[in-house]
């Protein structure tokens, strides 16, 4: 373990008395200019304990400065009070902002940071949820000062309100198992892997949503995830008995251009052949493009984890538009039912 993540360690096992003058603080950069390159969202920088103020002191930081929503929030905090975390995040939800754990340096880069204890509840506030490289999150039991059964009542209101938070946030309530699994005076520290497996880490990506719905013209699979660039949705459609797949993403008149398609396919790049893709087009600001499905690719999609869809300039580009992974484990589901529906036209 690296010297420093044993000073964070250390820091957080100290009495919360030893931070009662370093409550929480809260310090804007608003964004460079001009607005029309980079943007209104600014990047505020909060470091310190969590107390029984905090979100009342950050709504007026807000308001004052007028914070546009869709800004993001780097925490840095050893934790605090954790009825106040929740009210946080509860704000941070309000005002849709991005959150990040991390520190700031005068570059604009960010740098490690760690969010403790009741910050790790507070964290989970942001819609869309990033962890700068060697930062730490960790969690620990939560507990009132006392005995008797009085204080074991609440204790349990307590920890249903941490699983209902949790839930509520959009993250798996077995995170609260992590929680109890540490006494109130240790720290488990989660890695990446588990921060993604319980949600708490998106990076950017929400979970896809997979339905099946029904215009005059017929039925359609759709699989759409909400995500920091935007919605972006892929649509399985039967015309005449012939399926298509669209992928529907950010885009603009800049990207119509790029005409190298390919389906990624659990993470391989699949080149398609020109007769098989639509040219793109804009419609209501998002870039659509229509691919025509043979069975050779049709049987790929239906045994896939994750299916996208990419547009490059040429194949050998190092960027490209479009949806690079969408978990396809509900649209699976769903596929024999759609193709079995379309052949009967």
């Amino acid at each position: 373990m690296k010297p420093w993540m044993l000073l964070i360690i250390a820091l957080a096992l100290v009495s919360p008395l030893a931070y009662a003058d370093e409550v929480m603080t809260f310090e804007g950069q608003p964004p460079p200019k001009p607005a029309g390159i980079f943007g209104t969202a600014w990047t505020i920088y909060a470091n310190g304990e969590i107390d029984d103020d905090v979100a009342e002191r950050f709504r007026g930081f807000l308001k004052q400065h007028r914070i546009p929503k869709g800004s993001s929030l780097v925490l840095n905090s050893p934790g605090g009070d954790i009825l106040a975390s929740m009210e946080l995040g509860r704000l941070i939800r309000e005002h849709a902002l991005t959150v990040h754990i991390g520190t700031r340096d005068s570059t604009r880069i960010m740098n490690p940071g760690f969010c403790l204890s009741a910050c790790a509840l507070a964290y989970l506030g942001g819609r869309f949820r990033f962890i700068a490289d060697n930062s730490a999150y960790g969690v620990h039991r939560f507990y009132r000062v006392g005995d008797g059964a009085q204080n074991d009542d609440e204790a349990q209101i307590l920890s249903a309100a941490i699983v209902a938070y949790i839930r509520e946030m959009g993250a798996d309530p077995a995170l609260f198992s992590e929680m109890v699994a540490a006494g109130s005076d240790d720290m488990n520290m989660l890695k990446e892997a588990k921060l993604l497996t319980y949600k708490v880490v998106n990076n950017g990506v929400l979970d896809p949503k997979w339905s099946i719905e029904s215009i005059p013209e017929g039925l359609y699979l759709r699989g759409q995830q909400e995500t920091i660039r935007g919605m972006e949705k892929i649509i399985f459609g039967c015309d005449k008995g012939i399926l298509h797949l669209m992928g529907i993403f950010s885009g603009n008149n800049d990207t119509l251009g790029a005409r190298a398609a390919s389906l990624v396919i659990d993470q391989e790049q699949i080149r398609l052949e020109s007769r098989q893709v639509s040219a793109p087009q804009i419609i209501n600001g998002l870039e659509n493009v229509t691919i025509t499905l043979d069975e050779r690719l049709l049987s790929r999609i239906s045994k896939a984890k994750t299916i996208g869809l990419m547009l490059q300039f040429s194949y050998d580009a190092p960027t490209f538009v479009g949806i690079r992974s969408l978990d396809f484990t509900g649209g699976a589901a769903l596929l024999p039912g759609f193709v079995k529906s379309c052949q009967v036209q």
